[in-house]
Formats: C-alpha cells, structure tokens, sequence
C-alpha cells in the first residue's frame, strides 16, 4: 500500500483598501481578467466589494477564493503548478500578497528527518511517484529552414495505415485544421497524396452533384403534390388507361361500323373534292366577265299580295314579290331646298367695315341670312347645289352654326358694279356636312361696297340628308 500525495496548494491574498477607487480596475490571475462593472462589482463597502471579487476567483477553474472581512484569501489546487501569477491594476487600494500564489509543491514531506522511515507516495490515478535524472540526446532536433549538415541525426518517420481511406476514417486522425496529424499510406506503404487538379474537378463534380439532388428532391415533392392532386379528383394513371383502352375500342367498332356501310375516308375524300368543284362554279368574283355556261344559284322572294311586314326591323328579310312576281320597292322622295330672300340697308360705315373682306371670316358683318337648313343630331348632309343672287359688289358665304363655333363651307363674291347672280350644281362637287346637336346649314350674304341705299339678294340651297 501508499499514500496519496497530490502535493501542497498554492494560497495568496488580495486586500480591499477603498473600494470608492476601484471603478473600472481589473485583477488578472493566471492570465484571467476580472474587469470591475463586468465580473465584479465596487460598491456599499470594501467588505462588499471583497465578497464580489471573491466570488468572480471562485468561478475560475482550480482555484478557490473566500472573502473575510476585506480580505481574500485565495487558494489553487494542491501541486507546484497552483504558484500562479495574480497583479492587479491599482495597487494602492486593491493590495496583493504578492505577485504570485505560493507554497505549492508537489510533494509532501511524511518524515521529520532523513534516514526516517516514509510510506511510499502515489498520485492521485495511483501511480508511483519517483525522481529521476534522464539524459536525453536532441541532437536530432532541427530548426526550421536550418541548412543540412552531413551526420545529422533524425527521427523515423511513422505513418498509419489505412487500406481504403474514406472522409470517415481519415478525418479521425486529427481534430480540426491545423492540428498535427500523422501521414497515411496504403498496405503497400505508399503515401495517400491530394492532386490539385483532381481534387478542383471533384469539387465542382460535388457541386453538381448537389445541386442536382436540390433538384432531384423537388421534382420529388412536384411529383407527390401532382399524385396527392390527382386522387383527389379520383383521377389515376390506371383510370386514364382503362379510359384510353375504352376510347381504343369504341375507335375500332366505329372504323368497323363505316366499313359495314360501305362509307370509307376515301369516299368522304372523293364527295368533299365534289363539293368544292361545285361551290367553286357557283362562286363569281366581283367584277369578273361573264361566260357563256356561267352556273350560279337562284335568287328567290316571297310572294305577299297584301304587302304585309314579313320580319322585324334590324331582321333578315327575304324579297317582297307581287302575284306577277315583281319585285316590290319603295320609293324616296328628296327634300325641297330651302330658299329664302331678305332685304337689308347699308350704311357708310358698314360698307366701309366689308372693304377688307376679299376672305371671309367668322368675325365679319353684317351678313344676311336668306337661306337655311336644319340637321338633326348624328346625321351626315351632302349639298349638292346652291344659287345666289344680290346687288353689284356683294359677298355669298355658306356656313355650319353649331352655337360653338362657326364653319365657312363655301363663299363667292360678286365684284361687279352691277347685280349679278352665281350658281353651282353638281354631283361632283358635293360638300359632305358631319351632323351634331342643333347644327343648321345657312346661306348668308351681304353687300361689299357703295355707301347708301338699299339692296335685296336671294338665295337656295340643295341639300340631302343621309
């Protein structure tokens, strides 16, 4: 049997002098900070403040701290490494014992004076403890980047066997990047080694790869959302074939069934080519010349004595034919022309107000209106003639007035010193007039020249209304 010596434990203590000055300090032991306001707090008192602190040093592993008073003494596990280092930045009001924690050995001493009888000291695990001197030879050792000088020693050089390397196996030889690791070969002790090349080209082949398993999973999730659709109308891919199967069947007995009949797509081919050479004939282009044998459809009305209505209005109607089988029509009557005359005096001043109208205008005066024709909303009129007559040196204008403003169509001017008439009537030379709400085509005249007296002018106009 032995003894179990762990060793003797490192003590020290750290003294609170006025913690009023300690905001903002730290205490480092064993190259662990304690910042005041963070791990501990200077505040109430300076017995306060030591219970603070000593509970931040009791935190860190192996050491233990207890506050009397405001005095903490501090106490790491039993061994020569428990003389850790402590400082402390005020060392006025936050005193230490010393820089270091001390009295820690590894040994303890079990006899008072050499030559005494001793039990035998064991470890903690119960292994025995011994002091030797070992001579070790590093001459092998060698800095790196030193030159190679001939006779230098070295070490053999291990590696692990591994017959076929996978990320699995090989990534338990080291924990993470930049950890020592061992090298790996074969059973043939030859040196697993990485291709650049190669490993760039696995690595976008792995990309892919990725990638398409992204897509391969959403073609999946697709593909279940289409079926968990599809039975939900009762529809599956055994019912559209049994449908299809059905559909092949009913094609067979019909091809059949025209085959019985005599009836083939041959047939129907000959009859249709028929038909189109019929319509073909019967069909004339506009304007085409007739020819001799020309066939075409007869045109065909409805004999009605009486003259009755056969169809409502905005219906298809067939022609209305008497007993002898003419063709009843309708005849339209135009409208008269509106004419009218009227008398007027002109002054001086009015005469010398017209001396400037060789073009007629909206603003000019006064003009005499002697003839006029109202045109209903939305309807379109032609004029197609019109005629004047007035005194020598006089105007003739033909106007649309839809109280918002004032269209000249047609003006002449009679420049001779004696009366005169003018005239135009033609198909031709019809004016097309667009109707609108309370439109009225006039004819005015007036008289240009010659100061006093009196004058009298006519006019007519013809104009149809469609």
């Amino acid at each position: 049997m032995g003894v179990r010596d762990d060793g003797v434990a490192a003590t020290g203590t750290v003294t609170v002098a006025d913690y009023t000055l300690l905001a903002g300090d730290t205490f480092t032991i064993d190259g662990n900070v304690l910042t005041e306001g963070s791990e501990w707090t200077a505040a109430t008192s300076n017995d306060a403040t030591a219970t603070s602190l000593a509970g931040a040093i009791d935190a860190l592993p192996g050491l233990s701290a207890v506050a009397v008073g405001a005095v903490i003494t501090i106490t790491a596990d039993p061994g020569l490494a428990g003389n850790v280092a402590m400082s402390t930045s005020d060392g006025t009001n936050l005193t230490l014992s010393g820089a270091a924690l001390t009295g820690g050995t590894d040994n303890t001493i079990f006899t008072d004076a050499n030559y005494d009888y001793t039990p035998i000291a064991l470890d903690k695990f119960g292994r025995l403890k011994v002091i030797a001197d070992l001579d070790v030879d590093f001459d092998f050792v060698h800095a790196e980047d030193s030159a190679h000088t001939s006779g230098d020693l070295g070490s053999f050089s291990l590696s692990i066997r591994i017959d076929d390397i996978n990320a699995d196996n090989s990534a338990l030889l080291a924990g993470t990047n930049g950890d020592y690791q061992a090298f790996i070969t074969d059973a043939s002790g030859a040196l697993y080694v990485v291709d650049a090349a190669v490993l760039a080209q696995l690595v976008t082949m792995d990309a892919v790869l990725d990638l398409i398993l992204v897509d391969t999973n959403a073609i999946v999730v697709d593909l279940a959302a289409i079926e968990v659709e599809l039975l939900a109308q009762g529809i599956t891919l055994d019912a559209i074939l049994v449908d299809t199967n059905a559909i092949v069947v009913d094609l067979a007995a019909i091809e059949v069934e025209l085959l019985a009949q005599g009836v083939t797509l041959d047939a129907i081919l000959v009859d249709t080519s028929a038909i189109s050479a019929t319509l073909t004939a019967l069909s004339k282009a506009e304007d085409s010349v007739h020819v001799s044998g020309d066939q075409g459809i007869g045109v065909w009305g409805v004999r009605n004595d009486s003259g009755a209505v056969l169809a409502g209005d905005g219906d298809y109607i067939p022609f209305s034919m008497t007993a002898t089988g003419d063709l009843r029509v309708t005849v339209g009557t135009a409208p008269d022309p509106a004419q009218g005359t009227e008398a007027y005096t002109v002054t001086d001043a009015l005469a010398a107000a017209g001396d400037g109208l060789q073009t007629i205008t909206a603003a000019a005066t006064p003009w005499i209106t002697v003839a006029s024709l109202a045109v209903g909303a939305g309807v379109t009129a032609y004029m197609y003639a019109y005629q004047w007559a007035c005194d020598q040196n006089a105007a003739m204008r033909i106007i649309s007035d839809d109280t918002a403003d004032i269209i000249v169509y047609k003006h002449d001017i009679n420049q001779s010193t004696a009366p005169g008439t003018s005239e135009s009537w033609g198909e031709s030379g019809r004016i097309e007039i667009a109707g609108a709400a309370n439109l009225e085509i006039k004819m005015q005249i007036k008289k240009r020249r010659v100061p006093g007296g009196d004058a009298e002018g006519s006019g007519s106009m013809h104009i149809r209304t469609l």
